[in-house]
């Protein structure tokens, strides 16, 4: 890629006993040697270039059980992977969700649901690196909504009527409850949490919808949290009934019937019952006033 005759070989010029003169002696002799376009160079990287920036970054604002988001920009960094980790007072650890959004500005959406109050350390790796900044300190408050005012009712609630291996829903009404994450979990028979899958879908109008298909009969608990706290009447106790053997329908009987006999026809053209036709004839009115004689 230099436009150079190779001499020495790239293992000989790494070797730990080479002659260190005369590898400078080799590389003197072509002080305008250039690389030709293409060459397999490693790219740069600056991670200090990226930036972390959004709400889920800031200071204060974030509340829990609410999504704490923000974007990593990493255009003037080079080319890398970003890894996001979040820390809470406690010490836990845990992975933040992160997406690459293929854009110009090659910028990730990041978020994460912090569970519990207090200084959070938010750190943004590229490349391994911390970025700027990074780590982030940011204090999660108490969350501001109200649980006790949440409700939900619909089918998949009902003590009875559901069954296994038919999909069924419920929704979650959430107006004058301030602000707030809704969660739901679901726990079968067995007592795992993890075998029913859940699926919320904001609806608009302070209205959550959770859809579920419940894998096996038996009594399944459904627990709806509102800013990480249960909601009135939650958990709600729901029995599954076993799904319903298919019975195949019988083939359908096909009858030939007689027609039915037309009434009989009458010499007038009708059924049994003759019909005039023509002009009715107007019956002759008698008077009994007797007319006075006429003189001549």
């Amino acid at each position: 890629w230099l436009g150079i005759a190779q001499v020495i070989t790239p293992e000989e010029i790494l070797h730990p006993n080479v002659d260190e003169h005369s590898v400078m002696t080799y590389l003197s002799q072509f002080p305008k040697a250039k690389l030709k376009p293409g060459a397999p160079l490693r790219p740069k990287l600056n991670p200090k270039k990226a930036r972390a920036y959004g709400p889920g970054v800031e200071p204060t604002g974030n509340v829990v059980m609410r999504k704490a988001e923000f974007t990593v920009e990493t255009v003037s960094a080079g080319l890398g992977e970003v890894i996001v980790y979040v820390e809470d007072p406690a010490g836990h650890r845990e992975e933040a969700k992160v997406t690459p959004n293929n854009d110009k500005n090659r910028t990730y959406s990041v978020y994460y649901i912090p569970k519990v109050v207090g200084l959070h350390k938010v750190t943004v790796l590229f490349a391994g690196q911390h970025i700027s900044k990074s780590p982030f300190e940011v204090t999660v408050g108490k969350a501001q909504g109200d649980a006790s005012k949440v409700s939900a009712q619909g089918p998949g609630l009902e003590p009875v009527g559901n069954v296994a291996n038919k999909t069924t829903y419920f929704d979650v009404y959430t107006a004058g409850a301030g602000v707030g994450l809704v969660t739901v979990t679901i726990t079968d028979p067995s007592g795992r949490d993890d075998t029913v899958t859940v699926e919320l879908e904001d609806r608009g109008n302070s209205c959550h919808r959770c859809t579920y298909r419940p894998n096996a009969e038996g009594v399944h608990s459904i627990s709806i949290y509102f800013a990480g706290s249960p909601i009135s009447k939650s958990p709600y106790t729901v029995t599954i009934a076993k799904a319903a053997a298919f019975v195949p329908r019988p083939p359908s009987l096909h009858l030939s019937l007689p027609l039915a006999t037309p009434p009989p026809v009458g010499p007038w053209g009708g059924g049994s019952n003759p019909r005039v036709y023509g002009k009715r004839k107007q019956p002759t009115l008698k008077s009994s006033r007797k007319e006075p004689a006429v003189g001549i």
